[in-house]
């Protein structure tokens, strides 16, 4: 029985490894998939071609003007607008709110986790 105990050991380890790195990847994965990690001054926006209509961004922000001054109040340097990342040329574009501060972007992000958001894809950006 004493030549099982450093296998038995082994086997252990082998498994409690294997368990935390599968968490581990787990949670880096949610993390990816629900932009938990985009932190920071940078975010990102869909593709391009993945974007609503420049109408549709517009209709949004008038159909949710009380979440616009919400989040312009939270810093003199806040400012939401519709934002076309891909260029005048296209048709696209997101509700982009800018900031200066490091302030107003954690302010910016607790506010849009409480809220249901414009209905089309926010970009926050700094400015």
């Amino acid at each position: 029985m004493a030549e099982d105990a450093p296998s038995s050991t082994r086997k252990i380890i082998v498994i409690v490894v294997g368990v935390v790195i599968a968490v581990a990847v787990a949670l880096g994965g949610m993390g990816v998939v629900t932009g938990v990690l985009l932190r920071g001054e940078t975010s990102a926006h869909p593709p391009c071609d993945q974007l609503p209509a420049v109408t549709e961004v517009e209709d949004a922000l008038a159909a949710h003007p009380s979440l616009v001054q919400e989040l312009e109040d939270l810093g003199d340097n806040v400012q939401v607008t519709v934002g076309e990342p891909c260029g005048t040329s296209t048709d696209q574009a997101l509700v982009q709110v800018t900031y200066a501060e490091k302030s107003e972007r954690d302010a910016i992000d607790s506010t849009l986790g409480q809220r249901e958001g414009f209905g089309v894809p926010v970009y926050v950006v700094k400015n």
